[in-house]
């Protein structure tokens, strides 16, 4: 096991965000069809000392209204001085449609270190818009046939009483 432990000296806490960004199997994604979505955080500790940073990531939609958040660093990982550590989550929402903005804010180190970043995305559920526009215009495609045939029928009607007042 690894053992992390501080000596006297000078303490240096410095954290920040080498990358944050949505993520869809593996790929760096800004645009998706639906949920979930997945985030990555790249945190580069510049300090001196390891850091373990903990916070949240909260999504808001186009609105501005929230519509989920997730925990960062749940499981207590510490960055290690001149690295830079990955992390990542899920947002499980299935759901979802338009831009949205996550704001990721991060507390860290012994004198109250705060990170903050902010990435959008946007989720438009392309095929199953396609799928609602095609019923769309094959129901109006119908429709128009069916007021066609429906008119074509009552001039036949209109004719033959027409004829038929014309015999007698």
């Amino acid at each position: 096991p690894l053992v992390l432990v501080r000596v006297d000296g000078e303490v240096k806490e410095s954290l920040a965000t080498a990358d944050f960004y949505t993520q869809h199997k593996g790929k760096k994604q800004s645009f998706f069809e639906q949920g979930p979505v997945d985030f990555v955080e790249r945190l580069t500790n510049n300090g001196n000392v390891h850091v373990k940073p903990k916070g949240d990531i909260v999504v808001t939609n186009m609105l501005g209204r929230q519509v989920g958040s997730v925990k960062v660093n749940d499981n207590n990982g510490n960055v290690l001085p001149n690295s830079t550590r990955r992390f990542e989550q899920r947002l499980e929402n299935k759901w979802m449609f338009g831009k949205y903005t996550a704001k990721m804010t991060l507390n860290y180190g012994t004198a109250g270190g705060v990170l903050d970043a902010t990435t959008s995305f946007w989720v438009i559920p392309y095929k199953l818009i396609a799928l609602a526009l095609l019923i769309i215009i094959f129901i109006i495609f119908v429709l128009k046939k069916a007021i066609s045939r429906y008119k074509k029928n009552i001039i036949e009607k209109a004719l033959k009483a027409k004829q038929k007042d014309q015999d007698l």
